[in-house]
Formats: structure tokens, sequence, C-alpha cells
């Protein structure tokens, strides 16, 4: 395992000019007349996105880089058995006097006061995505993410535990979100590796844990079987019905791009 490094964001003029191209040169299909969202995304839509000249003209890159900069983002090789050392982004924001911090969210957590609690906060970018290296070997589950903060569970070193810990970290609490309204897959991780960790290591090293993305399964026989047979003579509300099938729908109709994700990642690119 590599010391801590210092990171800075730097994307190049040669790759922001060449995605400005690739937007110049956009090119859009048409689409099934009358289908609204039953065929995917909306021609109307994608138009009014392309043609937004706050993306196009308007967008100044460089100065949210400037921003996200100012962030304490440090990188570290992290060797997990079987997987290499892949390299992981992460901010590490430690709590600090007042007048000491950075912007946006970080000063609710971190400042330190005598009116509430104070944190050392970790985010870590997954494998694969922001500045964390992918790791292009089959075969790297979920299970190898969500470990958190815990002692060796497992006999295959878990990536986060061995960042924490490298950081001097036993506990702690987490967070873990997904972004979208209805969006129950996509981006979804950080809900299930906080559900995860917490379930396995709690309470001695995960202490408390909150999602934004509070999901149930139907009962089943070998769990929450007593639930699976009253559900036949359960009685639900107008609102709980209507919640269930929203959700059927979603699954049936609107996550096609799950089942992609899921069976063949490399043809998304």
């Amino acid at each position: 395992m590599t010391s801590e490094q210092p990171f800075k964001i730097a994307v190049s003029d040669n790759a922001l000019d060449l995605l400005k191209r690739k937007h110049d040169d956009t090119r859009l299909l048409d689409e099934v007349n009358a289908v609204e969202c039953a065929c995917g995304a909306p021609l109307a839509d994608i138009k009014r996105l392309v043609s937004l000249s706050r993306w196009k003209d308007g967008y100044e890159w460089c100065t949210h880089e400037r921003g996200l900069n100012a962030l304490p983002m440090f990188t570290r090789n992290i060797a997990v058995q079987g997987f290499g050392e892949p390299s992981v982004h992460y901010v590490h924001q430690r709590n600090a006097a007042k007048g000491t911090y950075h912007p946006a969210v970080l000063p609710l957590l971190t400042t330190v006061s005598g009116d509430h609690l104070s944190f050392h906060v970790v985010v870590p970018s997954l494998p694969g995505y922001a500045w964390s290296d992918a790791v292009l070997k089959k075969g790297f589950p979920g299970k190898h993410y969500a470990e958190a903060s815990s002692a060796l569970r497992f006999s295959l070193l878990p990536l986060f535990n061995k960042l924490m810990t490298s950081l001097g970290f036993t506990e702690c609490v987490m967070q873990g979100s997904a972004s979208g309204k209805q969006n129950v897959t996509n981006s979804s991780w950080g809900h299930v590796l906080t559900l995860t960790a917490a379930s396995l290591y709690r309470p001695k090293h995960v202490k408390a844990s909150h999602t934004n993305l509070p999901m149930c399964e139907p009962p089943k026989l070998f769990g929450n079987h007593i639930v699976l047979l009253k559900s036949p003579i359960m009685s639900f509300t107008s609102r709980e019905r209507e919640a269930a099938g929203l959700t059927q729908d979603f699954f049936k109709s609107r996550a096609g791009y799950f089942a992609e994700q899921s069976t063949k990642p490399q043809t998304l690119g």
C-alpha cells in the first residue's frame, strides 16, 4: 500500500476541445411517433439539452475544476488480493476549527463546535468512477467495496476497509445516496454499499447509517415468512398499491439499461 498522495484535477485543453467538437458534431435520429418515453428518451428533450447554450458555449469547466480542487483530495494505491493495487481517489476533510474548512456541505460536518458533533469526512470514489482506477479483472464483487471500517471479515482484504484503516479509522457513520427521483438502479451504489456495510458491521464498526433510497422486497418463505403468510389477507392503502404498481412498471419497462449494465457492460464502454 502506498502513502497518501495529494490530488488535483487537471483536464487538458485537448480533451475539452474534443468534447466540444463531439457536441458540435451531434447527429440525432428520428423517433417513433406518439410513443412518448416508451422507446427511450424523447427526442424533443434530447434536442433541448443538446441545443442549450449553457452546455455548448456557457459552461466553463475550468471554473468548476478550480472549485473541486479546493477540496482536500488524495489518491492511494491499495492492494486487493487477486485484483492488483488500484489507485483510489477520495476526499478527506478532517474536522477543524471554524475558518479552516472548505465550502459546500463540509462545514456542517467538520466544523468543531460546542453545539453539535463534528466529524472527519472521507468520500471515496468507487473503482472505475471519477478518478479511481477501474478494476479490469472480472469478478470484483460488491462485498469488496462494502467493507467500510471493519476488521477483516472475508479472506480477501477488502478495498475500503484498507482505505479507512490506513487513515486511522476503526469506526464510522455512513451515508449512501441514489440520484434521480425514480432511479432505483443506476446511481444506487451508495445506497447498496451503505446498507450492506451497516447490516454486516453494526454496531461495532458502523455506528449509524443513512440512505435516501429506502427499498423493500416482497416477503419470502425463508425471510419474513410471517409477513408472507399474512400478505394475502393484509390490506393496503391506495397509496401503497399505487407505489407497488409504479415499482412493477419500472422494472418491467424502464430498466432496460440496468439489464445491459448488468450483463454486457463492455458494450456501453
